[in-house]
């Protein structure tokens, strides 16, 4: 593999400008873009994406796509959510006709697999094609120097509040998911041990 110096350019940019853009992680990152750039390939395996989802994209700063694969992935989850309903509290879901869920549960099972092998898959070169815009934009707008360095640094880099609030979140709604639950099977029993001595108490009358 041939060695990159500072100033060699990837993609029309300066190894240490994308350097400065990436952060941490930058000599992959740096590897996997010359790799791209030289063979032409737009996949490449990222375990971080396929196995962490939104979490990739909100750390690294690409908000567009966090969002987008973070609705992605609550609407594939809908129809498990909606199963799990049916089994401990069938009376939320009130008359609702329940034949397609198991059919939903296996194609949003699959789907949802599908999705974060495309992710697997992708995240990186989308990442590449993302920075590559936002340098592009700080050369416009910065001579070489120090105050382009600065925006680099300010513009690329990670985000890791972001990528935790968004796992703080999903582990509040699983939380409060699951106090729910509790809570409704607790009533129920309760509910139910209320009625059966109630009919005790009739029967030994």
């Amino acid at each position: 593999c041939k060695e990159v110096g500072p100033d060699d350019p990837i993609d029309g940019i300066k190894a240490r400008d994308w350097a400065s853009y990436v952060g941490p992680s930058s000599i992959y990152y740096m590897m996997q873009f010359f790799r791209m750039q030289e063979t032409r390939r737009i996949a490449v395996i990222s375990f971080s994406a396929f196995f962490l989802g939104p979490f990739y994209f909100f750390y690294r700063k690409m908000w567009k796509e966090g969002l987008l694969t973070a609705i992605l992935t609550i609407v594939l989850s809908i129809p498990t959510f909606i199963e799990i309903i049916s089994v401990f509290n069938p009376s939320l879901l009130g008359a609702m006709p329940l034949g397609w869920l198991p059919a939903a549960v296996n194609v949003c099972a699959v789907a949802s697999w599908a999705l974060n092998i495309i992710l697997g898959l992708f995240a990186v070169s989308w990442y590449r094609r993302e920075a590559k815009k936002n340098i592009d934009r700080i050369y416009a707008d910065y001579p070489d120097g120090e105050a382009r360095t600065d925006a680099l640094l300010q513009k690329g880099g990670t985000n890791l509040l972001a990528a935790l609030l968004y796992f703080g979140s999903l582990a509040l709604e699983g939380g409060l998911s699951s106090a729910q639950e509790s809570l409704l099977v607790l009533f129920g029993q309760k509910m139910t041990h209320a009625l059966r001595s109630e009919m005790s108490r009739k029967l030994t009358r």
